[in-house]
């Protein structure tokens, strides 16, 4: 009688033990799905899907550097236009030099921009030779 007492104990322990591994899953599944969605991005008041911004390293300036002036520089582009000339420039010197894929940090780059809009006092000088002069005049923006 005894044996099949035990055998009577064990059906009710794996049930147990399932019943707790199912919670187990149904938790971690629950977990995964909220942290997993993203709500979408609101409509504009007109219910229009809205624009996404640029990223601050993608240029939409659409001239080149070498045809860009100081007067468009100061007056046309925009400071995200300006920050990512900045970007392309300093990392494009970064790479002729060290032949690698590193990046200059933000603060380094803001301070590039910056120093660019201090030399842009000529209208007419063009972006490449400021930034060339720029970039040489600071030791701390090479590599």
């Amino acid at each position: 009688m005894s044996d099949s007492s035990e055998e009577q104990v064990a059906p009710r322990r794996s049930w147990w033990v399932l019943w707790v591994a199912g919670g187990f899953v149904a938790v971690i599944v629950v977990l995964v799905t909220v942290f997993s969605t993203r709500p979408a991005p609101p409509l504009p008041a007109d219910g229009t899907a809205a624009e996404s911004a640029p990223s601050k390293y993608e240029q939409t300036w659409s001239s080149p550097y070498s045809e860009t002036t100081c007067a468009e520089w100061a007056g046309e582009m925009t400071r995200q236009q300006r920050f990512a000339a900045a970007a392309d420039i300093l990392a494009a010197a970064w790479a002729r030099i060290e032949d690698s894929d590193r990046f200059p940090p933000d603060s380094l780059i803001q301070r590039f921009q910056a120093g660019v809009d201090s030399a842009c006092d000529i209208d007419s000088a063009t972006i490449t030779d400021v930034t060339y002069l720029v970039y040489q005049a600071d030791p701390t923006f090479q590599p």
